[in-house]
């Protein structure tokens, strides 16, 4: 299991929240392909709250490298009502 902090919070505290920060979790999802010990054609994503709406987004611009997504209670706004 690998976990990252979203951007402005935790270890990411540095980072700001961006329309480019899923590249973040791109670059994650891509470097797994190198690790030996990881079945990198069986991965999938866990988002929580603000998580759960990267995790989406990584499914649609990394579909060919996830297999599943789940989300626990997703922030959607008026936007999307």
């Amino acid at each position: 299991m690998i976990t990252l902090d979203m951007p402005s919070i935790g270890f990411s505290s540095k980072w700001k929240l961006t329309q480019d920060s899923s590249l973040l979790h791109q670059h994650a999802l891509k470097a797994l392909e190198n690790i030996p010990w990881v079945d990198h054609t069986r991965v999938g994503a866990f988002g929580f709250r603000f998580g759960a709406n990267v995790a989406v987004r990584l499914a649609y611009l990394e579909s060919s490298r996830l297999k599943a997504v789940a989300c626990l209670g997703p922030v959607v706004h008026a936007l999307l009502s």
